[in-house]
């Protein structure tokens, strides 16, 4: 049974006891049966006009149209669906569910309807719910190509992958030429970090759709993804010439010209992205990294205070800031950065390496000792901090734990002369000539114009010589 409000003739459906509050008014009024249909022929021609007024995206125009439709048959269930669509086109979703409510309730039977209540749910961000109307049409349509699409939508945001590309495998081979089903699974595998496959379905989506903006633009990212960064600035480049204010383009764009080290190129675009946006955080950070690249490290600390500001907690922005003031001489103030980056990260390892570095260049060993040791117990793999804390410990006289730091520094990176000289260094200092000769002879290898190394070499020829 269908009911009404009786202030506002709102449908309400099913009757509740007590009744819920009128999805349109608000109130919970007394609620009544449906009245039988007035004028069942006029109806339907209202119900027509609002289609056409639809399809022309007129979209109050035909909520007017429907609205008479029901009023004159209170019981034309396809008159609520089509108003829940045009209440979901202009994003009243509250109202939207409640139509589609209603005409289910008059033919729970239709797939479109479920459908188009999913969709409303979905936007809602009602995942579940939505999911769940998407299994209620299927059920009574196995060929809804859509509603396959939708759920796999749900599915992709609730992270079952495999789930979304299922449906939408179903969904194409329905519908062959279905570009969104293309476009969705290329972002599924995306997500799969299936790149090859994902780039081959957002192929196939724009060979259907070339000017579609959001095909184009999720290939870019695909394509700077797999470091294609020419196709990648070709797709953003369409982008910008369909909608130059498009800023999400703009910003991947200059994403791709820093990858590409056309670093003014991708100034330019980060700055026009800030004027679109002003709070877009990662453009700054952007810029100020391609700033610092161009040497203008008081326009990159300047872009680091702006992504601080909006992002007060994001310690990558206070390592940043910290390695630019390191680059300046700026130690004690590159030392408050990491120190504010490690309270907001304690297991940030690259922070405490460069602490270790701010120590080690002012001769405070044991302090640097103690930083690279917090970088290694988070990254062992980070050969600097193995080769400067060897360092650190022939300073103070440790020659067994700098060499072994220095070895493990070569295992990790043989092609590092510096720590292959320094082995050799050490060897010679404990008499291990023969030893010191070898590495010596690796560190020229890798570098023939390491001129420390040939020296050092010749001294240690000459006292195995005497």
């Amino acid at each position: 049974m269908l009911y009404f409000c009786l202030k506002c003739h709102f449908p309400l459906a099913p009757k509740e006891n007590p009744p819920r509050p009128c999805a349109n008014c608000g109130l919970s009024w007394e609620i009544a049966a449906a009245p039988a249909p007035t004028n069942a022929k006029d109806a339907l021609a209202f119900l027509g006009r609002g289609r056409m007024l639809w399809s022309q995206r007129e979209y109050a125009s035909a909520i007017e149209a429907f609205t008479r439709a029901v009023a004159l048959d209170p019981l034309l269930a396809e008159a609520y669906n089509e108003r829940g669509r045009a209440h979901t086109a202009r994003r009243d979703l509250r109202l939207a569910v409640a139509d589609f409510d209603v005409a289910l309730c008059l033919d729970a039977k239709n797939a479109a309807y479920w459908n188009n209540r999913g969709l409303a749910r979905l936007m809602q961000q009602e995942l579940d719910q939505a999911r769940s109307d998407f299994d209620r049409a299927l059920a009574l349509d196995q060929h809804g190509t859509q509603a396959y699409c939708n759920r796999a939508y749900v599915h992709h945001r609730q992270r079952r992958l495999e789930d979304a590309l299922a449906d939408l495998n179903v969904a194409l081979e329905l519908a062959p030429k279905f570009a969104e089903a293309y476009h969705l699974r290329g972002l599924v595998q995306v997500s799969r970090r299936q790149l090859d496959r994902a780039l081959a379905d957002f192929d196939a989506a724009l060979a259907l759709r070339p000017k579609s903006i959001p095909f184009r633009n999720n290939r870019g990212l695909a394509r700077a993804a797999v470091a294609d960064l020419s196709g990648a600035i070709a797709d953003y480049t369409f982008v910008l010439e369909v909608q130059p204010d498009h800023v999400e383009a703009r910003h991947n764009r200059g994403l791709a010209h820093k990858e590409s080290g056309d670093f003014e190129l991708a100034v330019a675009d980060f700055t026009r992205a800030l004027e679109l946006d002003p709070s877009l955080a990662n453009a700054y950070h952007n810029r100020a990294f391609c700033k610092f690249a161009l040497g203008d490290f008081d326009q990159a600390l300047a872009d680091y205070d702006l992504e601080i500001g909006l992002h007060p907690t994001r310690a990558l922005a206070h390592f940043n800031r910290g390695f630019v003031r390191m680059a300046k001489g700026e130690y004690d103030r590159a030392l408050q950065d990491f120190d504010r980056a490690l309270e907001l990260e304690p297991t940030f390892a690259l922070a405490w390496f460069r602490r270790g570095e701010i120590a080690r260049m002012g001769c405070d060993y044991d302090s640097a000792i103690g930083d690279y040791t917090q970088a290694l117990e988070r990254r062992p793999e980070l050969e600097a901090a193995w080769l400067h804390r060897g360092e650190c410990y022939l300073q103070v006289g440790d020659l067994d734990r700098a060499l072994a730091d220095f070895l493990e520094a070569v295992r990790l990176k043989p092609a590092l002369p510096l720590a292959w000289y320094l082995c050799g260094q050490v060897r010679r200092e404990r008499g291990d000539l023969a030893g010191a000769l070898t590495d010596f002879d690796r560190a020229i290898a890798v570098d023939p114009r390491f001129l420390a190394a040939h020296q050092a070499r010749a001294e240690a020829q000459k006292q195995q010589s005497d």
